[in-house]
């Protein structure tokens, strides 16, 4: 079932507001009340880099490896499909969408809206590694609320965040006393970065006018 998706928002009082930004990789940020956190070096939300597979030998952009952005971001997922070849049935379905190898993060996106299984099951891992991370960052921060955002994320959703829900009801700490922060997506999607640099040119337009 698809999650709620949300607008956004802002966490009030000392509340702490998650949100990740999949892309083709892995963004993200950190709030408390209306502040960012940042971090003594500024790396405090380098959230694709958090640690979901300590098995796989793949070395991420970072230097690092396991990274949760090496399985859900737009170019963790096209990697896993050249790592994963779909089924002839599979590839039959997504060379008469005109989609050719390699097969793009959109090429799988729009063979999953097709049910195709192949798709659908690299999509499903792809969440289940997002949720181990998310149990990290919920576990350490306790977040009233988790966003999941970005082009890819907005587009993949309805496959991802089912199987993040999942690991992260799986894994949950305390889980009688402690509930699970919501977890949603924006309906902004690719266009949520222009909204918020428009927003912000707004507002500190407006600050320098008083």
């Amino acid at each position: 079932e698809r999650g709620p998706p949300v607008n956004g928002g802002a966490a009030d009082g000392r509340e702490v507001l998650l949100l990740l930004a999949l892309g083709t990789g892995i963004g993200g940020s950190i709030m408390v009340g209306d502040r960012l956190v940042v971090g003594r070096s500024g790396y405090a939300a380098e959230l694709g880099h958090v640690p979901v597979d300590f098995a796989d030998p793949r070395v991420c952009l970072c230097g690092a490896s396991g990274c949760v952005e090496q399985f859900a971001s737009a170019r963790g997922i096209a990697e896993l499909a050249a790592r994963t070849p779909p089924s002839p049935e599979s590839r039959s379905r997504l060379a008469a969408m005109g989609s050719p190898e390699p097969y793009s993060a959109r090429a799988i996106v729009a063979a999953a809206a097709e049910a195709d299984p192949w798709a659908t099951s690299l999509l499903g891992h792809a969440g289940t590694m997002l949720g181990r991370a998310l149990v990290t960052l919920c576990v350490t921060l306790d977040p009233g609320t988790v966003i999941i955002s970005g082009g890819f994320g907005n587009a993949a959703a309805p496959w991802l965040v089912p199987h993040a829900q999942a690991e992260l009801e799986r894994r949950w700490p305390y889980a009688r006393e402690r509930p699970l922060p919501p977890l949603r997506w924006d309906i902004i999607g690719p266009h949520a970065g222009a909204t918020g640099a428009a927003l912000l040119a707004m507002a500190e337009q407006d600050e320098g006018h008083r």
